[in-house]
């Protein structure tokens, strides 16, 4: 589920026909048992993220990130703090067509190339977008988004570990809305109801192997997992704050206990 609502937030993000948000992400806490992990976000004024700060007591480590004129990420380097010990550096090579739009960026690090995207684009606005990342375990994932008058009609994600094994994964919208996830294992159904969602995934033969409830008042949202025989698996509970931006998650087991807890500050534009 996780997954998928990423997939959401990047495809709002993605499509340039939307307005600009109001706050900005300006940090994390992560608590965990035994644990606290931190995380800090820093801007320019145009308030394109320059510098993300992470450290749990032990480990430090900040994240500076580079753009070109147009404000497309160049360059991405990883250092270990205090010493400022440089671990990677990631390079961007973007590519304009003659109207000045991204048509093409490849992301290297040190001499391997990560990720290719390419873009599309019908009049002035873009229509399709393909991502090809490849992640440390050498799994190739295939990302391609189109739009139907400014509106998000699908998503394939493709994962190719190896040279035979993969798995297909469709996401089918309507009016930027997710209504079904379509994989070669299993499908998930998203059901909009009296403004409540839900959702139900099936394996490939039609048995019912999960079920998500999404409980959502003024300022907080639940989403409950069920297995095929109706027991809760897990739980989220997420609290907003009055422009609806995520303050606060917390994330609980089988027997109702929390986990971990998540909590979100914002920066004002």
């Amino acid at each position: 589920m996780k997954r998928i609502f990423a997939l959401l937030l990047c495809l709002l993000l993605l499509w340039g026909c939307a307005a600009e948000p109001a706050y900005y992400l300006s940090g994390e806490i992560w608590e965990l048992p035994g644990q606290t992990q931190q995380i800090s976000y820093h801007y320019d004024e145009q308030w394109n993220l320059t510098a993300r700060v992470y450290h749990d007591g032990s480990y430090h480590e900040r994240i500076e990130y580079d753009y070109d004129p147009v404000g497309n990420l160049l360059r991405e380097v990883v250092s270990t703090m205090p010493d400022g010990t440089v671990s990677h550096v990631t390079e961007y090579d973007n590519h304009y067509d003659d109207s000045g739009r991204l048509v093409k960026s490849q992301a290297v690090r040190d001499g391997q190339l990560l990720q290719t995207q390419e873009f599309r684009y019908e009049g002035d606005c873009l229509a399709e977008k393909k991502l090809v990342s490849v992640s440390f375990d050498r799994t190739e994932t295939i990302i391609e988004a189109y739009a139907d008058d400014l509106l998000i009609r699908s998503i394939r994600e493709t994962k190719i570990a190896g040279k035979t094994a993969s798995t297909v994964t469709d996401y089918f919208y309507e009016n930027r809305i997710l209504t079904e996830a379509v994989s070669d294992l299993s499908r998930t159904v998203y059901v909009y109801k009296n403004g409540r969602l839900s959702a139900e995934e099936f394996y490939v033969d039609g048995q019912l192997s999960a079920e998500w409830e999404y409980i959502r008042d003024d300022r907080t949202e639940e989403r409950v997992q069920y297995d095929a025989d109706g027991a809760m698996i897990a739980k989220e509970v997420c609290t907003y704050d009055h422009a609806g931006n995520p303050i606060r998650v917390e994330y609980y087991d089988s027997e109702e206990t929390i986990w971990q807890t998540v909590l979100y500050s914002y920066i004002e534009a």
